[in-house]
């Protein structure tokens, strides 16, 4: 439940040396994710160009994980569609997760810690998400409006291998 997962969260903050050699098929670990998220009215699309990233597993998938989470949780109740693409640019892969939910307002705000609204109860997992890309020596960016979605982008460098 929701609080293991904030625990095992915590810890995975903590523990500073994991390995980061791992290769990981990051559409293979995707579709892993997705396939324990099955929740009835939850739509996902999946457009995810083939890549390897060198890195750690485990928070990857804790990162995919929250962003996917996020999304579910952000349609207060109705349906959500999410898109889940990622494709290689010329020296970075792109990564995004775009849902149609209720959109966040306070933008600013969304990587404190605990930070949660009404209907986005996000608490530590953006943390955790920007942790994990900084591990991997990528970028975030969030879009949003309320009412119309929001839009994590995740740009992982260009030291993978195709």
């Amino acid at each position: 439940g929701r609080i293991n997962h904030t625990v095992g969260t915590l810890l995975v903050l903590q523990k500073e040396n994991l390995p980061m050699d791992q290769e990981i098929n990051l559409k293979e670990l995707l579709s892993s994710v997705i396939g324990e998220q099955q929740v009835e009215g939850f739509q996902i699309d999946f457009d995810v160009q083939e890549v390897r990233i060198t890195g750690n597993r485990d928070i990857l998938y804790r990162m995919s994980e929250n962003l996917i989470r996020n999304a579910l949780e952000s349609g207060s109740g109705l349906p959500v569609h999410l898109r889940i693409s990622g494709k290689h640019l010329e020296d970075r892969y792109k990564l995004s997760f775009a849902d149609n939910g209720a959109g966040i307002e306070d933008l600013d705000s969304i990587y404190q810690p605990f930070f949660t609204t009404k209907n986005y109860g996000i608490g530590l997992g953006l943390m955790v998400v920007r942790d994990a890309v900084s591990r991997h020596r990528g970028e975030i960016e969030c879009h949003s409006s309320k009412g119309s979605g929001t839009e994590f982008v995740v740009y992982f460098p260009g030291r993978i291998l195709s």
